[in-house]
């Protein structure tokens, strides 16, 4: 089975709204996301954990557990 690797933008797509995207656009790129992100041969780097974390504070306001819940279900895939 051959991995692939997903950028961090792929998985911040599927993570969170940005609201600065036209709604349609931001839907047509979550659902995108979403198929890409739900395939089983995924590999993630510990730099786009960390750049998904970055942005997930600054951009979405996510706090630590929510942080920690994130790089726990990446974790488990």
């Amino acid at each position: 089975m051959q991995l692939s690797f997903i950028d961090t933008n792929i998985w911040l797509y599927r993570l969170f709204d940005d609201e600065r995207i036209e709604p349609k656009e931001r839907e047509k790129k979550r659902n995108i996301a979403i198929l890409i992100t739900n395939q089983s041969n995924l590999l993630i780097s510990t730099q786009v954990i960390n750049e998904i974390s970055v942005n997930l504070i600054k951009k979405a306001q996510f706090y630590e557990p929510q942080i920690k819940a994130v790089i726990q279900s990446l974790y488990n895939r």
